[in-house]
């Protein structure tokens, strides 16, 4: 609400006037006839509506103020505009001349040191706001002035009397005025003292500017700008101090060893985001890739634990940590086996080309290459009923070859996007399970747990997750994975793929016929004593808070547990069990230890 002389109408306390309460004195004479597009729905409740302007009104009489204003008007069309009329014209060339110049001050200051309150514009918002300057003929002058008098920077009162101007010289007067104002004002902000010989270039192309010609502007043409390694500025800031962010991005690249496809990616991607402004939307997106490419192990790996004790150590270590199972420890040793043979092999092989390459053996070296041997590692399913020890096993042969460990849960994945990621033009997009874990253990040889395949979603809206499965566990495949998010093949040959399942029900055939499958029955009644006695009681003791020779549990003890209170193929309700014989010990304890310090 707005007085007739233009100014906003304070009550006695300061406060502006509330719609409800405003009378005809409150009212400006002119205002905008506008048409509903549409309805906003709030969080709190609240609706706004979206409106379009259509033309001025002004108010000739008001006719009642209460339950809500209605009045007389009339609509307000701009005059036709000559294009010989040469004093409009001027004008006309004049204002597209500031615009653009605003333009390119406001996209110049979101990328330059600012001060506080100064503005700041994304170079595609600048570009679409150019284009529409460029295509306003002579005939729509009047509503070029409006479309610059709502993004200039000026009082209610200064874009009033604009609204105010029916004569379109006047309008353009008035517009032009506000334009060149902030134009000084925006120079002043960002301290820019010159930037060529004659002023502002209307038509810089700030995202074509590449960074030898950035700077060389910064330093020849923005002589009076703060910014970092200037001579004659003082002593550096801390700010100025700081590793660029690029170089740092650039290191991290460097330091991955990425492929040769990957390299010439990142190396593309790089150069586009040194030319786009940190404002834009896609900068973030591309800084986010290219960190991910980097995080990537593309070339890391541990050395296996493959010595002269290779096979007795991982027996051992297999003994120590499951009982019984011989037919999977004899699968795993076999494993074990075949890749020793294959790496004394390559080492071998490796030796002998060293040689021929001192000897300058071209040839020679060609058909030594071809000789190494390629480490396919298989596909294993262990299947078996729950509490029998299938993810245990794959942690156990992690540690026999000293590889790192980590496990990918698939009950309940109902989406494809979450094994071979989101593309990149989707908003928060991210990589799948299978290079999420590789980023997580750095190195691309570990030991992947795929827990639950047989729980894995079928095809749906979303995609068939089963079916993504199928490049990731075919050795024939695997060496060129392709995730969505990255693009770009990756080497998965490497891995150790250990799978578990309860059921064979629900695997798809095509799944299931890439995978060797290891089937774990159930334990006995000795081995699950046995099992008791040697690994779950003194893990719940320790559990428990309780010390050796606190609880004992002869094996007659043992035997009536199983036989009596657990009826499954695993152990964990026995190890339930026993964790509720220590805790009840444990209690007895405690209140022995209480009545103890009472007594005292």
């Amino acid at each position: 609400m707005i007085s007739q002389d233009g100014r906003s109408p304070k009550s006695k306390g300061g406060i502006d006037i509330k719609p409800s309460s405003a009378t005809k004195a409150d009212l400006f004479a002119y205002g905008v006839a506008a048409r509903i597009t549409g309805v906003e729905g709030r969080g709190t409740g609240e609706f706004a509506l979206l409106v379009e302007g259509v033309a001025r009104i002004k108010i000739e009489k008001i006719i009642q103020e209460r339950p809500f204003f209605e009045a007389e008007i009339t609509y307000a069309y701009d005059d036709a505009v000559s294009p010989q009329d040469v004093a409009i014209q001027g004008l006309f060339i004049h204002l597209k001349q500031l615009s653009r110049e605003l333009l390119t001050l406001l996209r110049l200051s979101s990328l330059l040191p600012r001060k506080p309150g100064s503005a700041g514009l994304s170079p595609v918002l600048a570009r679409r706001l150019e284009l529409h300057i460029a295509k306003n003929p002579i005939q729509d002058a009047g509503k070029l002035a409006d479309f610059m008098t709502n993004i200039v920077e000026a009082s209610l009162e200064e874009k009033l009397q604009v609204l105010a101007a029916l004569d379109v010289k006047t309008r353009l007067e008035k517009a032009i005025g506000l334009l060149q104002r902030q134009c000084g004002d925006i120079k002043n902000n960002v301290s820019i003292t010159t930037i060529t010989g004659t002023g502002i270039p209307s038509n810089i192309d700030l995202d074509q500017m590449n960074r030898a010609n950035h700077q060389r502007m910064r330093r020849t043409g923005m002589s009076g700008l703060p910014l970092p390694g200037m001579g004659g500025m003082g002593p550096p800031s801390e700010e100025d101090q700081e590793p660029n962010e690029m170089e740092e991005l650039k290191k991290k690249l460097d330091d991955a060893k990425l492929t040769e496809e990957a390299a010439k990616i990142a190396d593309r991607e790089l150069k586009r985001l040194r030319k786009m402004s940190p404002a834009q939307a896609e900068y973030q997106v591309t800084r986010n890739y290219l960190e991910n490419l980097a995080e990537i192990p593309w070339s890391a790996m541990t050395n296996d634990h493959l010595g002269v004790d290779t096979l007795p150590r991982a027996r051992k270590q297999f003994d120590d940590d499951h009982y019984g199972l011989e037919k999977v420890k004899k699968r795993l040793l076999e494993y074990l086996a075949v890749l020793k043979l294959k790496q004394s092999i390559n080492d071998d092989v490796t030796t002998q080309i060293t040689k021929a390459e001192e000897e300058k053996a071209i040839e020679k070296v060609e058909i030594l290459k071809s000789k190494r041997m390629v480490d396919k590692s298989p596909i294993l399913l262990l299947v078996g009923p729950p509490g029998v020890g299938k993810t245990s096993l794959a942690k156990s042969v992690a540690t026999a070859l000293g590889r790192k460990f980590h496990r990918i849960s698939l009950g309940g994945v109902r989406d494809e996007a979450e094994i071979r990621g989101h593309r990149r033009t989707y908003v928060a997009a991210m990589p799948g399970l299978i290079v999420q874990g590789l980023k997580k253990v750095g190195v691309s040889n570990p030991v992947f747990l795929l827990d639950e395949i047989d729980k894995v979603g079928t095809s749906n809206f979303h995609g068939d997750p089963s079916a993504a499965m199928l490049e990731v566990l075919d050795p024939e495949q695997n060496h060129t994975f392709t995730d969505h998010y990255v693009n770009i093949p990756i080497d998965l040959s490497k891995v150790l793929f250990i799978a578990t399942a309860n059921s064979l029900d629900t695997i798809p055939p095509p799944l299931l016929d890439r995978m060797e499958t290891i089937h774990l029955s159930g334990y006995t009644t000795l081995e699950k004593r046995h099992i008791a006695l040697q690994h779950l009681i003194p893990k719940q003791i320790r559990t428990n808070g309780l010390g050796e020779g606190q609880v004992e549990f002869n094996p007659d003890v043992v035997s009536k547990i199983i036989e009596s209170y657990t009826r499954e193929s695993g152990v964990r309700n026995l190890e339930r069990e026993i964790g509720s014989v220590c805790r009840a010990k444990a209690v007895e304890y405690a209140e022995a230890k209480d009545s103890d310090h009472a007594g005292e």
